[in-house]
């Protein structure tokens, strides 16, 4: 989506008195709206997000929408310090007995 649309977008709501739209842009990344969506994107939208961006495509009644892509959840991950934490508990686990993992 063109970075216009989005300033238009986000201008109309009133309690916004000044839109950062490069922050936006940013959060737009970890979105993407169904019909820039493909069947080769299953690895950043999911299986039903790649689907809904096929059926978009192929004229199929739809409801607009967008999908939260992976990288959504690696950068919450990052975000809280999640990934050390996880790797921490992971490297602690005994492998070999498995009730532990």
């Amino acid at each position: 989506m063109e970075r216009g649309f989005w300033k238009k977008v986000f201008a109309g709501f009133l309690f916004v008195k000044k839109v950062n739209i490069d922050k936006i842009l940013i959060i737009m990344e970890l979105l993407r709206d169904f019909k820039k969506i493909t069947k080769s994107d299953t690895s950043l939208a999911g299986g039903k997000g790649a689907s809904l961006g096929e059926m978009t495509s192929a004229g199929i009644p739809v409801p607009s929408g967008f999908v939260v892509l992976s990288s959504a959840f690696e950068k919450f991950l990052e975000g809280a310090d999640l990934n050390v934490e996880i790797d921490s508990i992971l490297h602690a686990a005994n492998h070999k007995e498995m009730h532990t993992v």
